[in-house]
């Protein structure tokens, strides 16, 4: 049935595809460590997901926790995002490591780490 004018459209079930009213849904927060919120960061790596039912919330939970969580796929997209927010003009010879980890929030350990994990990815030597 469609939404009368004025009307919010309903949402889906991650779990069933179910369409969802506003007030008869739940959110529930998932580990993806591909998921960056573009406005909040401390919601980087936990992707929220609309679902009908406690028992739906509950086997999607379940889902994403058998999913592998790659810490260095979670620091590819802080820097990606630190990055889309700096002035490349400022670094004419390329940004230092130490401007990305302050910049993004992890360590000058973490930046090496996340740019080798996505050098690799890019070369196809993982997935």
């Amino acid at each position: 049935m469609k939404p009368g004018k004025g009307e919010p459209s309903p949402d889906i079930c991650a779990q069933c595809s179910v369409a969802v009213g506003p007030r008869e849904g739940r959110l529930v927060a998932v580990p993806d460590s591909s998921f960056i919120s573009p406005l909040t960061p401390r919601l980087d790596g936990k992707r929220l997901l609309l679902v009908c039912s406690p028992e739906h919330a509950h086997a999607m939970h379940g889902a994403y926790q058998r999913r592998p969580f790659v810490e260095e796929e979670l620091w590819d997209g802080k820097l990606t995002r630190a990055l889309r927010g700096m002035n490349l003009d400022e670094w004419p010879t390329g940004v230092t490591v130490e401007a990305l980890a302050q910049a993004s929030g992890l360590t000058p350990e973490q930046v090496e780490r996340a740019v080798q994990w996505s050098l690799r990815r890019w070369q196809g030597l993982q997935p």
